[in-house]
């Protein structure tokens, strides 16, 4: 009698065993009737992962209780939790939803048509890259962009020159001086916003820039992304060697 109540005990042990062990479960992955390819499926209990092939399909180990999560790119993960049910059927078939898709508004504006054709000087736009490899001063930090380029400012002092190559005097007049072609061709803006140079020290800067003997090569060639890349050179040295008035006075 002792002998059959030991063996009964170690049956139902097993059977306890047994249940809680896990199994290879079966299932397919869908979005509506199209398998998908490259689930990932993980047992978050275990941390057990699986993949789905070709036709959706996956096998993991598993249990009841076992929470398994379905993740895919473009589609919202999924988690169920693994019952008795999906263990006898053993065919555990997943729909997965796509994420919505949101296309941003996107303003598209005509850029006004230049009729006269730039010269190679006007268009050396490599001459760029010098402005995104050598910002402005940080120590004079206005708000803008440090290493960002102006595009609005290069297309409105490339315009500028243009509009002075129209108005070409018949007759050759008295040559300009550095001053008077700056404020022709270079954009006001473009002096605060990239070189930091503020209004009130303008006129000072522009007396600074015209000690250079490059200043004259620049009145008769007026290129003016060579006239850019030499202010913003200059604008350096002029900040650097002092911001107050009198600095600049003691130079003279």
């Amino acid at each position: 009698m002792k002998t059959k109540f030991t063996f009964l005990l170690l049956l139902c042990s097993c059977f306890v065993v047994y249940s809680q062990s896990r199994i290879l479960l079966h299932g397919q992955v869908l979005d509506n009737e199209f398998p998908l390819k490259g689930v990932d499926i993980i047992n978050y209990m275990t941390m057990k992962t699986a993949t789905s092939d070709a036709n959706g399909k996956f096998d993991i180990m598993a249990k009841d209780s076992d929470e398994l999560i379905f993740v895919l790119k473009l589609y919202e993960d999924k988690k169920i939790a693994v019952r008795q049910k999906h263990l006898d059927q053993n065919n555990l078939v997943i729909n997965l939803i796509q994420k919505p898709t949101t296309l941003k508004e996107v303003k598209i504006e005509r850029m006004p048509v230049i009729a006269m054709p730039l010269s190679v000087n006007d268009v050396k736009l490599a001459k760029l890259e010098y402005q995104k490899d050598h910002p402005t001063n940080p120590n004079v930090y206005t708000g803008e962009i440090v290493n960002g380029v102006d595009f609005v400012a290069i297309a409105k002092n490339i315009a500028k020159l243009l509009k002075n190559k129209k108005r070409k005097p018949a007759k050759e007049s008295k040559p300009i001086d550095f001053k008077e072609m700056i404020n022709a061709t270079i954009d006001e803006s473009y002096l605060i916003q990239n070189l930091k140079i503020m209004p009130d020290r303008n006129t000072l800067f522009l007396e600074y820039c015209e000690k250079d003997p490059k200043a004259k090569a620049l009145i008769q060639n007026q290129d003016v992304l060579e006239i850019m890349d030499f202010l913003l050179i200059k604008s350096k040295e002029f900040l650097k060697e002092g911001t107050a008035p009198e600095v600049i006075e003691e130079k003279k």
